[in-house]
């Protein structure tokens, strides 16, 4: 006999055999979390995830699959439509072309590592409270709900990750997800930051700057207007804003901005508040610009391969030098 129960518990059945299914598929395609070692989730945490990478697997037009079965299936298996996600195709053949094999990206609980063949990338970190921070400041600006912005924090109790695997030529030597390689360029401009030091003993160049707005957009540069400055021959008008946008600053909360680059990156703090940062330290920023360097963004530096060496060269020279000086900015909106 069909009894519609027996229809519906069948349903509801081959549901969640889907569901199991694609969850041990998406397993399946799994791999090392990187810096999974090295930070530790706290266990006692309401909430607290430590799972591996996800590897989904690009081909030259961009469309992602796991263990061979397109992204979109396992999604509807889940109940989610993810025909939306893929990669621009352009952005894979210049991916391709600058020889990357996989591309990383880990939620390691205090940021999100970016890794590409294994070499960190210029990244986000954040310090405890950061998150929340970030929250307030997005709902202020009418950027995010306060749901989603009550969301953010639990980045920190997170070690999850996802691996792209892009197309490799036939006969290209793979490169192991772990490589634990240094980009050339990055090594020698770690190098030059540490002689750099070396001879500074550690007293790196330092600029301190205070700017203040009025209600009226107008600015003052250490308590000196600009419009004084200009008359000196320093022409700062750029710096004067629309009365709307200082407007807009109060209301949504903000009195001061302040924005500050050391070694290990460029920091933010709002009202008193550090936000997450961008991590350039240890040579990243340097493995970003190999990267470039590579897929042929950087061609148009010179006419020729001798002087885009010799610009290269300047660089990486100039480049730790500036990392290491200490820029602190200050923004009142009085």
């Amino acid at each position: 006999m069909d009894y519609p129960i027996f229809r519906s518990v069948s349903r509801r059945s081959l549901l969640w055999v889907a569901l199991l299914g694609a969850l041990l598929l998406v397993m399946a395609g799994c791999a090392p979390r990187a810096g999974a070692d090295e930070v530790a989730i706290n266990q006692d945490a309401d909430l607290a995830l430590s799972l591996p990478s996800v590897v989904l697997e690009s081909d030259a037009s961009g469309q992602l699959s796991v263990e061979g079965v397109p992204l979109q299936a396992v999604g509807a298996a889940l109940g989610q439509d993810l025909s939306a996600v893929q990669l621009p195709a352009d952005m894979v053949q210049t991916l391709m072309d600058a020889g990357v094999q996989h591309l990383q990206v880990t939620d390691t609980g205090e940021g999100l590592s970016i890794l590409a063949n294994g070499m960190e990338l210029p990244s986000i970190s954040w310090t405890d409270g950061a998150l929340a921070s970030a929250g307030e400041l997005l709902t202020g600006l009418g950027v995010l709900d306060s749901s989603t912005a009550e969301v953010l924090p639990l980045l920190e109790q997170t070690g999850v990750g996802a691996v792209i695997s892009l197309p490799v030529a036939e006969g290209t030597e793979p490169v192991p997800l772990e490589s634990g390689t240094v980009d050339e360029m990055a090594a020698v401009a770690q190098e030059e930051q540490a002689n750099f030091l070396t001879a500074v003993r550690d007293r790196v160049p330092s600029i301190a700057m205070t700017i203040s707005y009025n209600e009226n957009g107008e600015a003052t540069v250490g308590g000196i207007p600009v419009a004084l400055l200009n008359s000196l021959g320093v022409s700062l008008d750029a710096l004067n804003q629309d009365p709307a946008f200082v407007a807009q600053m109060k209301a949504s909360g903000i009195s001061n901005i302040t924005l500050l680059t050391d070694a290990d990156g460029v920091h933010a703090a709002v009202n008193g508040s550090d936000l997450p940062y961008l991590d350039w330290g240890d040579g990243k920023m340097m493995s970003l610009i190999g990267l470039l360097r590579d897929a042929g963004a950087l061609d148009g530096l010179s006419d020729s391969p001798e002087g885009q060496a010799a610009m290269l060269g300047l660089i990486q020279k100039i480049l730790p030098i500036v990392q290491a000086s200490n820029l602190n900015v200050t923004v009142n909106f009085d």
